[in-house]
């Protein structure tokens, strides 16, 4: 049986979010290649992924974050971008977390010290307002 580490030993859950599995899907309105996916099995992001160097490759200076949870992943992620000098956005209709008030203490949280916590709509006008030609 393969070893899955202290993260998935500590949170059991987690095996059920594999490859193929209905609870890792992507929501199908995101518009990305399979290309673009990549499998991280650490809270953030960036953690032995090739993540950064991905975005160094492409300058990007913002990353929009979204995802579960927002104690756990969202923050993680949240933190790491801060710490590759990223600007962290983090869409609040696009995280949640196992009860409202974990959830909302860690947005509160995250907006006061890694990423700036911003509505979906108000994102969308603003990733639209940057489009090059449109």
């Amino acid at each position: 049986m393969r070893d899955d580490g202290a993260y998935v030993r500590k949170v059991p859950a987690l095996k059920l979010l594999r490859p193929g599995s209905s609870f890792a899907e992507l929501h199908p309105a995101l518009p990305l290649d399979q290309g673009e996916v990549f499998v991280k099995h650490y809270p953030s992001a960036f953690h032995r992924t090739r993540f950064a160097a991905q975005l160094a490759d492409m300058k990007v200076d913002t990353l929009i974050i979204g995802g579960m949870t927002t104690s756990g992943c969202v923050r993680a992620t949240a933190m790491d971008s801060l710490l590759m000098n990223l600007r962290g956005i983090v869409v609040r209709e696009a995280v949640g977390d196992r009860s409202s008030a974990v959830h909302e203490a860690n947005l509160f949280d995250i907006d006061g010290k890694l990423a700036d916590v911003r509505a979906e709509e108000e994102v969308v006008n603003w990733l639209s307002s940057r489009r090059v030609g449109g």
